[in-house]
């Protein structure tokens, strides 16, 4: 089986120098991987790159989806790693991906594992390879947990919904439905126990107003799930009364607002 190369798919933001892909690569050769880095910034401060394995593309856009878009369209590695600017690869990135692939010749994507920087599972994670049987899965998936084979990904046409994701209307969830329809398309998804990148342990969901988390997630729901929506929306409801996020006596009013009030488009 020929050896997939494999491409790294940065999203940043007014950057004026490559400096940060140091960092990032300190326990593995740059030279190993092409890279490319989608600048989201404004004229007159673009991002340049002079070397040939690592390409730049600057987009006066801004939306994380359509970033990790114009990534998508743009990638000429077998394999793509989903990346942000302030991950740190860990030792051996390039064989345990190749190997992952090696394993799984079916696997269209692969989900790996993040690391903190104080060494410990940014989640709990199963201890085993397995395929996804189920969208609900896929749920808790986080984006630089996901590789994918390229052409794979074009074939299917799938693409990152531009209403969710940082710098949108939704600014969360633009992973969740990029591999959930990924796999409605019938493209086979695998978990590989390995830990590849190390990250920040923050969530960016804590930092969202109760109200737009709310809303956002049945947003999501109501794309996921077209028919289902409204009782994964009532689960949600009633998982944050439990927790007192919200009282029960709001669950009506809430519950009509995020099924009734969310346009179709969403």
């Amino acid at each position: 089986m020929k050896t997939p190369s494999i491409e790294i798919l940065v999203a940043t933001m007014h950057r004026e120098s490559l400096d940060f892909l140091s960092r990032m690569f300190q326990f593995n050769d740059l030279q190993d991987f092409f890279v490319l880095v989608i600048n989201q910034t404004i004229k007159g401060t673009e991002l340049h790159s002079n070397d040939p394995t690592i390409r730049v593309i600057n987009s006066y856009e801004f939306g994380l989806s359509k970033s990790r878009n114009l990534a998508l369209e743009n990638a000429v590695g077998d394999v793509c790693l989903i990346a942000d600017d302030d991950v740190v690869y860990k030792p051996k990135l390039l064989e345990t991906v190749v190997e992952a692939y090696q394993q799984h010749p079916a696997a269209s994507a692969i989900t790996f594992q993040i690391e903190t920087f104080s060494g410990k599972a940014y989640k709990p994670y199963a201890q085993h390879s397995f395929k996804y049987r189920s969208k609900r899965a896929l749920e808790n998936i986080s984006s630089i947990e996901i590789s994918f084979r390229r052409q794979a990904v074009l074939d299917s046409g799938v693409h990152f919904d531009p209403q969710f994701g940082l710098g949108s209307k939704y600014p969360m969830g633009e992973e969740y439905l990029f591999v959930s329809t990924l796999f409605d398309k019938g493209e086979k998804i695998y978990h590989v126990p390995k830990q590849i990148v190390q990250h920040e342990l923050n969530r960016s969901t804590l930092e969202l107003e109760f109200d737009m988390f709310l809303r956002t997630k049945a947003a999501l729901y109501r794309k996921v799930y077209p028919l289902a929506y409204p009782l994964y929306t009532l689960k949600l409801l009633t998982f944050h009364a439990r927790r007192e996020d919200l009282q029960w006596t709001q669950i009506p009013g809430k519950f009509w607002a995020l099924t009734k009030r969310i346009p179709t488009e969403a």
